[in-house]
């Protein structure tokens, strides 16, 4: 029987996850660059 692959499944989840947190970051600190102009 064939054993099903689940490291392969957790690293590409790993990967997804990671790739949209890093968007959301980048994201959230241009939105915070852009509230701190408007402050400031």
């Amino acid at each position: 029987m064939r054993m099903f692959k689940l490291s392969e499944v957790m690293s590409s989840i790993w990967t997804i996850t990671r790739d949209a947190f890093a968007f959301i970051s980048k994201r959230a600190q241009s939105i915070a660059k852009t509230i701190l102009i408007c402050v400031i």
